[in-house]
């Protein structure tokens, strides 16, 4: 019909496009990425808009939920974002995959806070 906008259209897969999606959706995923049960991906501004900085942060959630590296990525689909969200639980192995993720973040971190008190004392 002439002079009716068409329906707004949620995505179901948020992903880097040119020109880049925005929508409402987009702002609820930059907001997950800031405040979810898995820690803080900084996603940049809460815009609405799918850049290059919520892209990135979407590929570090990933890792750090225990994602396989085959699925690691910048895409941000409804089972992604149903992670942040807390209503669905992350599989068994993945959870398994980041306790070793993490472990590792820690050891590397008190390895090398060790390093710098040893140099501070020299």
């Amino acid at each position: 019909m002439p002079g009716v906008p068409p329906p707004l259209v949620e995505f179901d897969l948020l992903e880097l496009t040119s020109p880049p999606i925005r929508s409402g959706l987009v702002r609820e995923l930059q907001l997950m990425l800031r405040h979810n049960p898995y820690g803080t991906f900084e996603p940049g501004s809460t815009d609405g808009v799918y850049d290059e900085a919520t892209a990135a942060a979407v590929r570090r959630a990933k890792y750090w939920l225990g994602y396989p590296e085959s699925r690691i990525d910048e895409r941000s689909d409804r089972e992604f974002r149903a992670f942040l969200a807390g209503e669905s639980e992350l599989p068994s192995a993945w959870r398994r995959v980041r306790r070793r993720r993490l472990g590792r973040e820690f050891r590397e971190e008190a390895f090398h806070g060790q390093r710098r008190l040893r140099k501070s004392l020299q």
